[in-house]
């Protein structure tokens, strides 16, 4: 199916799914939020607005459906991790034969369990990155460039789709050549900035400047780099490092905004997903599984301040 055959779903209408339907929506796309009822409630009654340094302001309003019972021309995923079990109920699997499906989630351990509820989809490889968006009281604010989407498939036809999806969105679409780059060039840099960020509710700058954490941040980083390599995909810590020292002083991460909220959100996804990686592989990984220790006492810590 062509690019303007059809309409797109996604599921997930958070702070990324948001934010790609109105760059689809500015050129002209059909979009269908499906998420929650009071989610949509508010969609439909404000629309999506987002606030873009790159973009500017907008407001769109896509059509909404609480559980997608129609045939899209490709099903982007957009929740996070740990909501994907409830919210891919919403979609019926008779609608989803021979149709694009595009999960953009954190960790890996998702994609089995999609090719297993959806077998007759044509499932890409897909991650999200080089972004920063947050909702704040229902608006969405975007602070980076633009967002940068790195996928693979075994599609060869994957590849006009997405271009001609997402060309002209200012949302640029990276082709990779294996799944392992897809998943661990995004996982080993968010698990450790993810990682130290909500483990100490600092941002990246000023966990830098801390003679303590930023060692754990070096150490937990050359354990992830280890993981990455074991799984076929090596990376030079170095030059994550240099990637690290370059981002805004007062960078933080969603899993931090969660932990500060009481909640465990995606910590099980992210750091998790790489200690589990690290098991299969022999490989140790004694500062990451520090890190998520911490994360779990920062999350109770601030349940009970909020209490």
């Amino acid at each position: 199916m062509e690019v303007g055959k059809g309409c797109i779903a996604i599921l997930g209408p958070g702070a990324i799914g948001g934010m790609i339907a109105t760059r689809l929506m500015a050129k002209g796309l059909d979009v269908a939020m499906v998420g929650p009822s009071k989610t949509l409630r508010k969609i439909k009654e404000k629309g999506i607005q987002l606030k873009s340094e790159t973009w500017g302001d907008s407001v769109f309003f896509p059509k909404v459906y609480q559980y997608l019972g129609f045939k899209p021309s490709i099903l982007l995923i957009t929740c996070k991790a740990n909501q994907l079990n409830q919210a891919k109920d919403r979609v019926k699997k008779i609608h989803m034969e021979n149709v694009w499906l595009l999960p953009l989630l954190n960790g890996y351990e998702h994609f089995s369990s999609l090719r297993d509820t959806f077998p007759e989809s044509k499932i890409i490889t897909g991650v999200i990155g080089k972004v920063e968006v947050k909702i704040t009281n229902g608006v969405i604010y975007h602070s980076t460039l633009g967002a940068e989407i790195s996928v693979h498939s075994r599609f060869p036809e994957a590849k006009y789709f997405l271009e001609n999806l997402f060309e002209k969105t200012g949302i640029n679409c990276q082709f990779a050549h294996s799944e392992e780059e897809v998943i661990y060039k995004k996982l080993t840099r968010l698990s450790v900035l993810a990682g130290t960020t909500a483990a100490t509710g600092l941002s990246i700058g000023k966990i830098l400047q801390n003679s303590f954490w930023s060692e754990i941040l070096q150490k937990s980083l050359i354990e992830a780099c280890a993981v990455s390599a074991s799984k076929g995909y090596p990376q030079k810590p170095a030059e994550i490092m240099r990637f690290f020292k370059q981002l805004p002083f007062d960078l933080s991460s969603s899993l931090a905004r969660d932990v500060e909220a009481g909640h465990l959100g995606e910590a099980d996804h992210i750091l998790g997903s790489v200690i589990r990686a690290a098991v299969k592989e022999n490989v140790k990984c004694p500062t990451i599984e520090y890190l998520l220790s911490k994360v779990l006492e920062r999350v109770d810590h601030c349940q009970k301040e909020l209490h």
